[in-house]
């Protein structure tokens, strides 16, 4: 079968956009317990210490309620101040849905997220500088959804899981990245309930690199490790037909397509297939 028979022969996973995450752009989740996604705008972004929290809650015929603000002083001595992303997220699984917010112009890692419940600044976590997205999912299965975040300037891509104990931990990924959100598709790759991590990413002076990051926390599997610096898109279908999911590849080389796919054993050990031929 020719190579792209076979791609339209086979679902394919694409890369999901996770609501909220970017800079400036407001965030919903259900605020108030009434099962309805409200919407929250941050503020301000200059010298401000104040920071604010315009809410929104969503009425049951689907228009917004008149906005309420709240507002708390930001934990940081000097500017930047104040959080201008962030992700809904119930932090602990008790719940409820808290903010967990951080800075585009954010410079260090230390206490660059910080945790918002009620409206109120309870505490901060460490994070990535300079960040350009902040996204959940939940890497290990364990029914929380977790954290990761990528920056170009830092240059990061790096995840943190949730737990009871209200405790965000290192997770599976943590690597160089030097593009603002890299080519990536979630899937469980070893049929234990995570989602792994398939992620394109380049780095300066190292190469660029395709590799599979597992909810579990064991080791990547790396599917291309290269010293050029080919961008390279990633999926996820399964091209064998056998249940199991399995990633896809393409590399633009100029005006050139390729289309690289590597199947997987149901374990997480990939094989690449041979090129198909016409």
């Amino acid at each position: 079968m020719a190579l792209f028979g076979l791609l339209l022969a086979v679902p394919l996973v694409w890369p999901g956009h996770a609501l909220a995450g970017n800079r400036g752009q407001p965030i919903h989740g259900d605020f108030n317990g009434d099962s309805l996604a409200d919407r929250v705008v941050l503020g301000p972004v200059g010298n401000n210490p104040i920071c604010t929290f315009t809410v929104e809650y969503r009425g049951s015929d689907g228009t917004y309620e008149p906005p309420l603000s709240y507002s708390c002083r930001s934990p940081y001595t000097r500017a930047p101040y104040c959080p201008d992303m962030g992700v809904a997220i119930d932090i602990g699984g008790k719940g409820e849905i808290d903010l967990v917010l951080t800075g585009f112009d954010f410079p260090d890692t230390k206490g660059s997220m910080f945790l918002v419940r009620d409206f109120a600044l309870l505490r901060q976590y460490d994070g990535i500088a300079f960040p350009s997205t902040i996204r959940t999912v939940d890497f290990n299965g364990d029914g929380l959804q977790d954290i990761w975040a990528s920056s170009d300037q830092s240059p990061r891509i790096a995840s943190f899981l949730n737990s009871r104990d209200e405790v965000l931990r290192p997770g599976p990924v943590n690597a160089c990245s030097y593009v603002p959100v890299p080519s990536h598709a979630f899937a469980d790759f070893k049929g234990i309930g995570n989602n792994d991590m398939v992620l394109s990413r380049l780095c300066v002076r190292k190469g660029s690199f395709v590799e599979v990051y597992f909810g579990d926390g064991s080791p990547p599997a790396v599917l291309i490790s290269s010293s050029d610096y080919v961008g390279r898109e990633v999926y996820v279908g399964d091209f064998n037909h056998d249940g199991v999911p399995d990633v896809g590849v393409i590399e633009r080389r100029g005006s050139s397509l390729i289309v690289r796919l590597f199947t997987n054993d149901g374990n997480g050990v990939f094989t690449e297939l041979p090129a198909a031929v016409d």
